[in-house]
């Protein structure tokens, strides 16, 4: 079989393979696998890369990072003598989009990525990778099939060769109205600033939809409100107030005032504020900033209107 000595010209050239007598005294048997885990000692590697090389995204029960949707990042490993061996990592499909997943269900910028042959491996209406169960197959769809507007072909087409670039063009951007399944849904004709680029090392590409998001801006005249005692911050051990405490709980919660609770999407670097430790300066700067004209510490703002969540305590 090695030699193909029943090989059909026709067919091409002559592939020669390896053959190795191999001795079954019993003492030798033990360095069987061993022969047979190294066959690609004698695979020619003359066209070998050294760029990375990512797999289909695929469900591992046995992977130590958990049963979900992951892809494994191989490459060649090479000594002075030359070629040594493969080295392999597990990575989780939803860790490579971490950077842009602060995009929140109500906005309709999102991002998305591909491999090299159009296949997608993160988009908003795919299923969420880090609840892909064991049991289930992953989701592998071209990216043609979600992303249908004409004008997004010539920006595939860029993104499958390694290319980058911008683009606007109006989309259609679907929507539900509810969260049950008989709510149905909505689209909207939206511009959108497409940006994408290859992520080097890899045959993966990224891109960015951005579009101008509509807020509306509350008149503050319209509220009898008291400025001064309208901001409560939710940790209140960083605050001083007269409000009475809540003998329930052992940090200081009160029922007589809702509290505020920023989200990193509030933020203008989310990764900053996940990084470090509010002090009672920051929470100063967030009350005179809401309540008077002060500085920005640094929150989003859209339209001159912050994107900011707030949550009761009880």
């Amino acid at each position: 079989m090695s030699n193909q000595t029943l090989h059909n010209s026709s067919y091409g050239p002559k592939q020669i393979g390896h053959f190795e007598n191999f001795d079954f005294a019993e003492s030798k048997q033990k360095l069987l696998s061993v022969k047979l885990a190294t066959f690609y000692e004698h695979l020619p590697t003359s066209g070998q890369s050294d760029q990375s090389t990512f797999t289909s995204p695929y469900v591992d029960p046995f992977s130590k990072i958990g049963p979900r949707l992951i892809t494994s990042l191989c490459r060649t490993v090479k000594v002075a003598a030359g070629f040594h061996g493969v080295m392999c990592t597990d990575v989780k499909i939803s860790e490579l989009l971490t950077e842009i997943e602060y995009f929140s269900e109500e906005e309709y910028s999102y991002g998305f990525m591909i491999d090299g042959t159009g296949r997608v491996l993160m988009h908003p209406l795919l299923p969420n990778a880090a609840f892909v169960k064991s049991s289930e197959d992953p989701v592998l769809v071209d990216i043609s099939v979600l992303e249908r507007a004409p004008e997004a072909r010539s920006v595939i087409e860029s993104m499958k060769s390694g290319g980058e670039g911008s683009k606007v063009f109006n989309k259609f951007f679907i929507k539900p109205r509810g969260k049950l399944v008989n709510d149905g849904s909505k689209d909207v004709n939206l511009k959108a600033h497409l940006f994408w680029g290859p992520i080097p090392k890899s045959n993966f590409s990224l891109c960015i939809v951005l579009v101008e998001e509509s807020y509306f801006e509350i008149d503050e005249s319209k509220f009898n409100t008291d400025k001064s005692n309208v901001f409560m911050f939710h940790d209140r051990n960083l605050t001083r107030d007269n409000f009475k405490n809540c003998k329930f709980y052992r940090r200081r919660a009160t029922l007589a005032h809702s509290s505020v609770k920023f989200t990193p999407t509030a933020f203008e670097n989310p990764f900053q504020f996940l990084d470090r430790d509010e002090t009672a300066e920051d929470v100063t700067k967030y009350k005179n900033y809401i309540t008077s004209t002060s500085s920005n510490p640094g929150f989003k703002v859209f339209n001159d209107s912050m994107d900011l969540y707030t949550t009761i305590s009880v």
